[in-house]
């Protein structure tokens, strides 16, 4: 060790000589010792964007606290003073994923501990829909049907799910399958009662009754004055489905013929499921995480805080009712087939290369994970590569081009965006891509230690002066 080197050293060590262990005393049930700490933690899945999920809390007060590289799965949540918060467009779904493990390091310089928190989701009953509006005809009489309201999510076999509604003065809730009718002895008329709003609960009182939230849907009735009044669903626009059963009828049979991107965002149109004669649409089954809504248009969207994943559901098949202001009703029995789009591990990767890298130094290697077997998956650079300072191989390693040198003063960032594309037989995946941010400098440790050492060396210097 160089006279400057353990001058550093010491100078380091006596600075931080009286930091404080980091112990890790929340979540609640948090166990281990300095270093290394683990707990779990149960929440009830969720789509509310900041919703806290868990708290961290150390001793000293003054540690702070950040995910790891890898700690913080799917980029799920957010961690601000210790608090760790559901991510903006994220949500927790126990049917697409029921278990997280974060990795959260607590420092205190030049002290620090880690703790790793296995998050449970738990169930919450789930309808298709959070709020649903009909239209029904002015005069509808005791007894009639307005709809059906069942949860989507419940467990066969073990779950038990009783239905109530409130209010229940004109409209009641049959606690058993979920049918809303006009209540007996009721009848609905536009001059006593323009409209009604119930809300329907679902509980869960099998045997897995604790793992399940209670859910709860909204219906809007309307009395009177529905377009089409009198009118039953015939049939339905068949251009954007391949049909198997039921061409021009008001039932049919078959799948979206278009396959969807796995990657479309909240609020992106999956297809349109139009049927003559409708008032009103409604999923009334197979839309597994409520990942889908409709519209009353028919136009099927992701919904807020959904997102679609092919490695863990391809396919949906729905249940699509149409409902007529009187009548009978429409049914489309759906598949709607997801289509895998190639998925780095990151969407985005920070590197720091060092000044002065040479011709076929290694960035790092970017590989897919999810590429069609049987499939060549072919490697990229789409943009940001400056003067063609870098190469991208078949094997997916990105390096420094031949002839290349980087130089911070005359490049210092590069933003490289890598494409990975599918060929040959079968090639079913969309192309995919990750963002690579380059920095060149100084790097690390010794970025520090150099610093450190310029500024003794400035000192030395005016002090012989």
């Amino acid at each position: 060790m160089s006279g400057l080197t353990g001058f550093l050293v010491m100078l380091c060590m006596l600075q931080y000589s009286d930091a404080a262990a980091v112990i890790f005393t929340g979540p609640a049930g948090v166990a281990g010792s300095p270093g290394v700490y683990t707990a779990t933690v149960n929440v009830v899945e969720t789509s509310v964007e900041t919703a806290t999920l868990f708290t961290v809390t150390a001793t000293p007060d003054t540690t702070t606290f950040a995910f790891t590289d890898n700690g913080n799965p799917d980029s799920i949540a957010t961690i601000t003073d210790g608090v760790v918060k559901l991510a903006a467009s994220k949500t927790l779904d126990k049917e697409t994923k029921s278990s997280y493990t974060f990795t959260i390091t607590g420092t205190n310089a030049p002290e620090s501990s880690t703790l790793t928190v296995t998050l449970t989701v738990t169930n919450k009953l789930e309808f298709a829909k959070t709020s649903y509006a009909v239209c029904v005809a002015d005069g509808t009489v005791e007894g009639t049907v307005i709809g059906t309201y069942t949860v989507v999510d419940a467990v066969s076999g073990t779950d038990t799910v009783t239905y109530s509604n409130a209010p229940a003065t004109d409209l009641i809730v049959d606690a058993a399958t979920g049918v809303l009718k006009v209540a007996t002895g009721k009848t609905l008329t536009s001059a006593t009662t323009g409209g009604y709003i119930t809300i329907i609960t679902a509980d869960q009182t099998g045997t897995n009754a604790a793992a399940s939230a209670d859910g709860t849907t909204e219906v809007k009735v309307t009395v009177g004055g529905c377009s089409g009044t009198g009118a039953s669903v015939t049939g339905w626009t068949e251009a954007p489905f391949t049909l198997t059963n039921g061409q021009g009828t008001a039932t049919i049979t078959g799948s979206v013929t278009i396959k969807v991107a796995e990657n479309i965002v909240p609020g992106d149109t999956l297809f349109s499921a139009v049927a003559a004669g409708a008032i009103s649409y409604t999923i009334t089954s197979g839309n597994t995480g409520s990942v889908m809504q409709i519209s009353a248009a028919g136009v099927v969207t992701l919904a807020a805080g959904k997102s679609l994943d092919f490695e863990t559901t391809p396919s949906y098949t729905l249940v699509i009712t149409a409902t007529g202001a009187s009548g009978s009703p429409g049914v489309a029995n759906l598949t709607v087939n997801i289509k895998n789009v190639l998925e780095f591990g990151k969407t985005q990767y920070d590197v720091c290369m060092a000044d002065g890298s040479t011709a076929d130094t290694t960035v790092g290697t970017y590989t897919v994970k999810d590429n069609t077997g049987g499939a060549t998956v072919t490697y990229a650079i789409t943009s940001g590569n400056t003067n063609s300072d870098f190469t991208f191989t078949a094997a997916g390693e990105l390096k420094v081009s031949t002839g290349k040198t980087l130089a911070q003063k005359t490049t210092e960032q590069y933003t490289v965006v890598l494409a990975a594309t599918e060929s040959g037989s079968p090639a079913v995946a969309d192309l995919g891509s990750t963002t690579v941010s380059i920095t060149v400098g100084t790097c690390g440790c010794s970025a520090v230690a150099a610093t450190l050492g310029l500024t003794l060396l400035a000192v030395v210097v005016a002090v012989s002066a």
